[in-house]
């Protein structure tokens, strides 16, 4: 069986100023992804909290056709490596080199 690796990246700017802004722009749409991937979740959260609180006083209150809206929320931990995944190819297509350190490179 294949060993699990748990990659470390190395990043090599491009070294230009033209893949330096590009790579910049990389940098921001990672934020922005991740912090959108929190957001949701969060807001997901609160409308369960809402949902229940609500389900709650539906069938306190006798009634027999009450729903619990309670929706699973999709973690942050399952979205961010996606995130980080298109900041390595937007970094890459800007010009710059990522390296894993789980690659093995065969030596001739």
């Amino acid at each position: 069986s294949k060993e699990e690796c748990d990659p470390t990246y190395t990043f090599e700017p491009p070294g230009d100023y033209a893949g330096d802004g590009c790579i910049k722009l990389c940098q921001i749409r990672e934020k922005k992804c991740k912090e959108t991937a929190r957001q949701r979740y969060e807001s997901c959260e609160h409308f369960n909290k809402m949902a229940t609180i609500e389900f709650g006083r539906c069938v306190a209150s006798g009634l027999v056709d009450c729903y619990n809206n309670v929706k699973s929320c999709p973690s942050p931990k399952k979205i961010i490596p996606k995130c980080e995944a298109d900041y390595r190819d937007c970094y890459t297509s800007c010009g710059g080199f990522v390296s894993n350190s789980c690659d093995v490179y065969e030596e001739d």
